[in-house]
C-alpha cells in the first residue's frame, strides 16, 4: 500500500506492507479472508500509530464483489491518494481487482489501485483457488507413494474444485480401496489434512466431516487368489471366511471352497 501526500509541490509516498497468512478461506456463509483482512487493518501499526484503522473490507454476496470501505477512515490533511500497489504477491488480484483498474501515481514508478472518495470496489469476482488437500491417517499405512512423503504415508489426495464462499463437498470420482494388513482400530483414529509441503491445513475454526468406510477381510490362504499389493488371499470377512479361519486347515479349506460355490 502507498499513502501519497502532496505539499508545496512535492509528492511524498509512505509505503505500508502487510501479510495475510494462508489458510482455508473458502467456506459457506462466512468469509474468513474478509475477517483476516479487517483484523489486519485494525491491528496494523507503523511508527506507533494505526494508519489503516477504520478501513473495512466487505464482501457483497449479491454481486459477489469485494469492496474496501474508506468512509470512516481519517484522511491525512495532505493526502493526495491511497493506493493498493500491484505486485506479484498482492492479495488484490485473488480478491477480484483487475489490472484495468490500476493507475500510475504521480512521481512514482509503480501501478496500483487508487481508492476513490469512499472506497474501492473490485470489477471481478474473487479468484480464491483451493489447494490440494492431503489426507493422512496415522493408523493406516497404504501402498500410495508421493514425492516428499514416506511410502504409505498418504491415504488420499483431495482435489477440491469450488468457488469463493462455497463448501468443499468432495468425493472421489472413482472409488478406491487400500488393503491394510493387521489394522488395529482400538482407540481413536488420528486424521490429518496437510498441503504438499506437509504443513497442516488451517481450517480457521470451521467444521469438517469425513466418512470413511472399512471392510474387514481375512487371509484365506487359498492358492491362486493372491492380491497384487500384499501377495495375500484377502476375502471379505463373512460367515464363509470367519476371523478365526485357519488357512492350514486343509479340510476346512475344502469345506469353505464348497460353501463359496
Amino acid at each position: 500500500m502507498c499513502i501519497l501526500s502532496y505539499s508545496n509541490g512535492v509528492y511524498t509516498p509512505t509505503y505500508l506492507t502487510g501479510f495475510i497468512a494462508p489458510g482455508g478461506y473458502d467456506v459457506n456463509n462466512t468469509n474468513p479472508i474478509v475477517d483476516a483482512i479487517n483484523t489486519f487493518f485494525t491491528s496494523f501499526t507503523a511508527n506507533g500509530s494505526n494508519p489503516l484503522n477504520k478501513i473495512q473490507c466487505v464482501f457483497d454476496s449479491t454481486t459477489a464483489l469485494i469492496r474496501f470501505d474508506f468512509s470512516h477512515w481519517v484522511r491525512p490533511s495532505t493526502l493526495y491518494g491511497f493506493y493498493f500497489i500491484d505486485t506479484p504477491t498482492s492479495i488484490m488480484r485473488p480478491l477480484g481487482f483487475e489490472s484495468s483498474q490500476t493507475t500510475n501515481p504521480p512521481g512514482l514508478n509503480l501501478s496500483g489501485w487508487l481508492v476513490g472518495e469512499n472506497g474501492l470496489v473490485s470489477t471481478g469476482i474473487p479468484q480464491m483457488n483451493t489447494p490440494d488437500i492431503i489426507l493422512k491417517i496415522d493408523q493406516f499405512n497404504t501402498h500410495n507413494r508421493a514425492s516428499g512423503f514416506g511410502i504409505g504415508e498418504i491415504f488420499h489426495v483431495i482435489h477440491p474444485n469450488c468457488t469463493f464462499g462455497d463448501i468443499i463437498d468432495y468425493q472421489p470420482y472413482i472409488n478406491f480401496t487400500s488393503q491394510i494388513p493387521r489394522l488395529n482400530l482400538e482407540g481413536l483414529l488420528t486424521v490429518r489434512f496437510v498441503d504438499w509441503d506437509n504443513h497442516e491445513i488451517d481450517w480457521n475454526g470451521q467444521d469438517w466431516t469425513l466418512t470413511l468406510g472399512i471392510q474387514w477381510a481375512v487371509d484365506t490362504g487359498i492358492a491362486g487368489l493372491e492380491t497384487v499389493q500384499f501377495n495375500q488371499n484377502l476375502r471379505p470377512l463373512t460367515n464363509h471366511y470367519p476371523d478365526n479361519y485357519d488357512s492350514l486347515d486343509v479340510g476346512g479349506r475344502e469345506r469353505k471352497r464348497k460353501l463359496r460355490l
